[in-house]
């Protein structure tokens, strides 16, 4: 459920359910490799970013992340993610802040994705 969707929410005294699943995610894991709750088959995935923007690193995927110099001006990193339309979705968003290396189906798939939102955009009035 979506916390800010939630309206009147209040305390229960029941029993929690699902506590013995719930105790076998590790979801500090789960939440780095994970993109707006939806998943993918999870891989490890290289980016490539300019340097200064070190902190959207650390705050997307954690300080344990290591950071290998690419470069004067670039880093990578190799880190899990859930590969999927969400996790595009981001790269996307960060224009050119960002850059997937590989796996080399991974940045195929975002080259698929782009292509395909690119033709919904030609001949627009055409239809």
């Amino acid at each position: 459920f979506r916390v800010d969707k939630m309206e009147q929410v209040e305390l229960l005294e029941d029993d929690r359910l699902g506590a013995e699943e719930y105790a076998q995610i590790d979801m500090k894991t789960r939440t780095k490799s994970t993109f707006n709750m939806f998943g993918g088959e999870i891989e490890h995935v290289t980016l490539r970013f300019p340097n200064f923007r070190i902190g959207l690193a650390l705050d997307r995927f954690g300080h344990e992340i290591t950071p290998r110099k690419d470069g004067d001006s670039h880093f990578t990193i190799t880190v899990p993610v859930a590969v999927g339309p969400q996790f595009y979705g981001w790269v996307f968003g960060l224009k050119n802040y960002v850059t997937i290396v590989g796996p080399e189906h991974v940045r195929k798939g975002m080259q698929d994705m782009l292509e395909a939102v690119g033709k919904r955009y030609e001949n627009v009035n055409e239809r």
